[in-house]
C-alpha cells in the first residue's frame, strides 16, 4: 500500500490557506522593497553590519561549505537520490511531492528574481550572477527540508529540516550574498510551495485511491446483485 501522511478536512484547508498566504507575503515583501528603491531596508542593513562584525575564518569556511552543499548541482544530485529512494520503496506519491516542490519552487524563485531585479550587497563574498530576491539557496533548502518533513512526518526529520533551513539562511547573509529580507522571502517561498504540493498530491492520491477502490468493488457488487439470496 502506498503511504503518504496527508492532511484531511479542516487541516488541509488551513495548510493551503497558510501556504497561499506565505506566497502572498513573498510577493508583498518584494514589492515593498522595490517600491522603496530596491536597496536594503533598515533591518537588512542592521543584520548585514552584524554579520560583518561576527565574521571569523572558521565561520566563513563553514558558510562556504554550506554554499557549496546547498548549491544547484549538489542539491539536484540529492533530490534525484531522494526521489529514487522513494520510488524504490514504493512511495511514488512521496516522490512526487518532493520532485514537484523542488521544480515549482525553483521556477517561481527564478521568475521573482527577474521581476524584482534586486541588487545584491556590494561586498558579497560569493560569485553570483543572479539578482538577490528571493534567495535561491534558501528557497531550495526550505523546499527540500519542508517537503521531506511533511512526507516523512518524524520529529527528527523536522528538527533537521528546520536546522538546515536556518543554517542556509544564515550562511547567505554571513557571506554577504543576500540581505536578510532575501532569505526570509526564500524560506517563505520554499515552505509555502512544499505545503501547496503536499495538499495537491494528497488530493490527487485520494481521488486515485477512490477510483481504483470503486473499480475493485464493482465485480463484488455485481456478483451480490445476482445472488438469489
Amino acid at each position: 500500500m502506498v503511504l503518504l501522511h496527508t492532511p484531511a478536512g479542516t487541516a488541509r484547508v488551513v495548510a493551503l490557506f497558510g501556504a497561499l498566504t506565505g506566497i502572498g507575503l513573498v510577493v508583498l515583501l518584494g514589492t515593498v522593497t522595490r517600491t522603496l528603491g530596491n536597496g536594503p531596508l533598515t533591518i537588512d542593513q542592521w543584520w548585514h553590519d552584524l554579520m560583518l562584525d561576527w565574521r571569523t575564518p572558521v565561520g566563513l569556511t563553514f558558510a562556504h561549505v554550506l554554499e557549496f552543499v546547498g548549491g544547484p548541482l549538489p542539491m539536484i544530485i540529492v533530490s534525484v537520490v531522494v526521489v529514487g529512494l522513494f520510488l524504490l520503496f514504493r512511495r511514488p506519491w512521496d516522490a512526487l511531492v518532493v520532485a514537484a516542490t523542488l521544480a515549482v519552487s525553483e521556477a517561481i524563485a527564478g521568475i521573482l528574481k527577474v521581476a524584482f531585479n534586486r541588487p545584491r550587497p556590494d561586498d558579497s563574498l560569493t560569485n553570483t550572477a543572479m539578482t538577490s530576491y528571493p534567495s535561491g539557496h534558501t528557497t531550495l533548502a526550505a523546499a527540500t527540508a519542508i517537503s521531506l518533513g511533511l512526507v516523512l512526518a518524524r520529529a527528527i526529520v523536522w528538527v533537521l529540516a528546520v536546522a538546515w533551513t536556518v543554517l542556509m539562511a544564515w550562511s547567505r547573509t554571513y557571506l554577504g550574498a543576500h540581505w536578510l529580507t532575501d532569505v526570509v522571502g526564500g524560506v517563505l517561498l520554499g515552505a509555502s510551495v512544499a505545503l501547496v504540493m503536499w495538499v495537491i498530491v494528497a488530493k490527487i492520491r485520494d481521488r486515485e485511491e477512490l477510483r481504483h477502490g470503486g473499480a475493485a468493488l464493482e465485480p463484488l457488487l455485481a456478483g451480490r446483485g445476482r445472488d438469489p439470496l
